[in-house]
């Protein structure tokens, strides 16, 4: 019989029923995004023109210096009822920093871009926000 009380103590130990108290151990952090996120979402009036707005993005941001991370597409349909899908195209452009920022608002490409778009909007949405993760 104490053979058998032996054999569960040992199985319960191994498989971490006796581990104790759970302890915080330093959680390595994710990749970080750039340190300022410009996210915008547009609707366009027209939305089989989306493809040649995703084209023309790829085309003309991607070639501002300051831009330090990039991404457009299209919504992608979870299933969830809490995502928004009411947009067309979303646009995210990340920078290091403020003036960077300020470049690319500036910069001859950009400008073009939102001149050559804006007639086509029903509505654009931006939400600029800094990355205050600690690190």
């Amino acid at each position: 019989m104490r053979i058998w009380i032996l054999i569960v103590v040992c199985t319960l130990a191994a498989a971490g029923g006796c581990a104790g108290p759970i302890q915080e151990r330093p959680v390595a952090m994710p990749p970080a995004p750039a340190h300022i996120s410009h996210p915008v979402f547009i609707k366009l009036h027209d939305p089989a023109r989306a493809d040649e707005l995703i084209h023309d993005c790829n085309v003309m941001l991607t070639q501002i210096p300051s831009v330090a991370s990039y991404a457009v597409g299209r919504h992608l349909d979870t299933g969830r009822d809490t995502v928004d899908g009411d947009y067309d195209v979303a646009l995210y452009v990340g920078f290091d920093s403020l003036e960077g920022y300020a470049e690319y608002v500036d910069h001859p490409l950009h400008v073009e871009l939102v001149r050559k778009w804006r007639p086509h909007w029903l509505w654009i949405r931006v939400h600029d926000f800094q990355d205050e993760t600690p690190r």
